[in-house]
C-alpha cells in the first residue's frame, strides 16, 4: 500500500481508499475510508511508511499532513540513532574482544 508513497517520496493523500481499486481490499480490511500515507526517507531512500486513516471520508488538512511529515521525519531520526547505536555497540564489543585475547 505505501510503495506508491515510496517511489514517487512524498505522502499520498487518498480521499476514499475503498473507492480506488488500489487500495480497496487493505482499505475493507483495516475499515478505512480517507488515507495518508507518508513514506521514511532516509537520505533519499525509501525505509517505510506511516500511515494514517479515517473510517469518514474526510480529507486531512493541510496541518495534519505536514504534522505526520514531521513524524515521520522524527521516526526516521531515531531509526538512524537506533542503527548506529548498535554499530556502536558492535564494534565495542570488537575491541574489548581484541584488547581481552
Amino acid at each position: 500500500m505505501g510503495t506508491r508513497a515510496l517511489v514517487e517520496r512524498k505522502p499520498i493523500h487518498v480521499l476514499d481508499a475503498q473507492a480506488e481499486p488500489s487500495y480497496r481490499a487493505p482499505a475493507a480490511q483495516a475499515n478505512a475510508r480517507t488515507m495518508l500515507i507518508v513514506p521514511l526517507l532516509r537520505e533519499g531512500s525509501g525505509i517505510g511508511t506511516i500511515t494514517i486513516w479515517r473510517d469518514i471520508v474526510e480529507p486531512f488538512t493541510e496541518r495534519q499532513i505536514e504534522l505526520v511529515k514531521t513524524f515521520a521525519d522524527q521516526a526516521v531520526i531515531a531509526i538512524e540513532n537506533v542503527r548506529l547505536f548498535q554499530e556502536l555497540e558492535a564494534r565495542t564489543r570488537e575491541l574489548v574482544q581484541s584488547v581481552g585475547d
